[in-house]
C-alpha cells in the first residue's frame, strides 16, 4: 500500500512543525526582547537625567576647562624661560591640553556631584567654586611636575592645593559682597592663579637654586636649573642633548642639598659643587650652587 500526505493544513504527521519551530524563535529571541526593553528604559531614563543637568555640567567643565588651560600654559612658560630663556612649542601645547583636561575633569565632576548630591540652593556656590579649585589645583599640579623637570611631584600638587584654599577662602570672604557672580567666580580665579604663579615660583627655588651652565660654544652658553627631577644629559629625548651621543649618558641629580653627576653606564657618581666643571662630548658644563 502506498501512503500519500495531504499538505492542506490540520492533515498528516507534520502538521505541528511550524509551530514548534516559531515557539523556539520565541524563545530564543527572548533575552534579546529584554536587553533591548532594558536598554531603552535605562537610555530613556538617562536622556532625561542628561537633558536636565548635562548643559550645567559641561559648561562648568568647559569654562574651568578654558582657564586651566591658559594658566598652566603661562606657567609652563614662564618656568622654562626661567630655566632655558627659551621654550618648546610643542611641550608647551601639551601642557595647554594637558591643563584643559585637568580643569575640565574639575569642573565638570564637581558639577555634576553637586546635581546628583544636592540642588544648587542648598549648597553655596562659593563650596562648589572652591571644591572645583581644590581638584583643579592638585591636578595641575600633577601636570606642571610632569612637565617640568625642575619641579617635584609633592611640592607642585602641594602648591596647587594651597593655592585653591587660599582662592576658597576669598570666594567665601566676599560671597556676600553685592557683585554679580561672574565677576566673583572671575576674582577668585585671579587670585587662585595669582597665589599658584607665587608658589610654583618659590618651590622652583626663587631664582636661588643650583644650576648647571652649558658651554656650546664660546659664544653660546645655555643656563638649566637643577632641582626635582634629575636633569638628564644625552642625545635622545634628553634635557641637555648632546648630538651623536647616546639617550641617557648621565643624570645631574640633587638629593638632600647635594649635588651629583651620575653616570648611567657604570653608576659612578661624583659629587658637585659651586665651580665644579663636566667635560661631555666635548660640552663643558660649570655648576653653579649659591650657598
Amino acid at each position: 500500500m502506498t501512503s500519500t500526505h495531504d499538505p492542506r493544513p490540520g492533515t498528516g504527521r507534520n502538521n505541528d512543525a511550524p509551530h514548534r519551530s516559531s515557539a523556539r524563535a520565541l524563545s530564543r529571541s527572548g533575552p534579546y526582547i529584554a536587553a533591548g526593553l532594558l536598554g531603552a528604559t535605562v537610555g530613556s531614563v538617562g536622556g532625561v537625567l542628561l537633558s536636565e543637568s548635562f548643559k550645567t555640567v559641561l559648561l562648568a567643565g568647559l569654562k574651568l576647562g578654558v582657564f586651566a588651560a591658559a594658566l598652566g600654559l603661562a606657567l609652563f612658560i614662564a618656568l622654562q624661560w626661567h630655566r632655558y630663556r627659551a621654550f618648546d612649542t610643542q611641550a608647551a601645547m601639551k601642557m595647554a591640553g594637558l591643563s584643559f583636561l585637568a580643569g575640565a575633569v574639575s569642573g565638570g565632576l564637581v558639577e555634576a556631584l553637586q546635581d546628583v548630591l544636592s540642588s544648587a540652593d542648598e549648597s553655596p556656590r562659593w563650596a562648589i567654586h572652591a571644591a572645583s579649585c581644590v581638584l583643579l589645583g592638585a591636578l595641575l599640579g600633577a601636570v606642571l611636575s610632569f612637565s617640568a623637570t625642575s619641579l617635584s611631584p609633592l611640592p607642585a600638587i602641594s602648591a596647587g592645593l594651597l593655592s585653591a584654599v587660599i582662592a576658597g577662602l576669598v570666594g567665601w570672604a566676599t560671597s556676600g559682597l553685592a557683585i554679580s557672580p561672574s565677576a566673583w567666580s572671575t576674582a577668585s580665579l585671579i587670585v587662585f592663579g595669582a597665589a599658584l604663579g607665587l608658589l610654583t615660583f618659590l618651590i622652583d627655588g626663587g631664582g636661588h637654586s643650583a644650576t648647571v651652565e652649558v658651554h656650546w660654544s664660546s659664544e653660546n652658553t645655555t643656563t638649566v636649573k637643577l632641582g626635582g627631577r634629575p636633569v638628564t644629559v644625552g642625545g635622545g629625548a634628553d634635557d641637555i642633548i648632546l648630538r651623536g651621543a647616546p639617550p641617557r649618558v648621565s643624570t645631574i641629580a640633587v638629593e638632600n642639598g647635594v649635588i651629583e653627576h651620575i653616570e648611567t653606564a657604570t653608576g659612578k657618581r661624583t659629587s658637585l659643587k659651586d665651580g665644579s666643571r663636566l667635560r661631555i662630548g666635548g660640552v663643558i658644563m660649570v655648576v653653579h650652587a649659591p650657598r
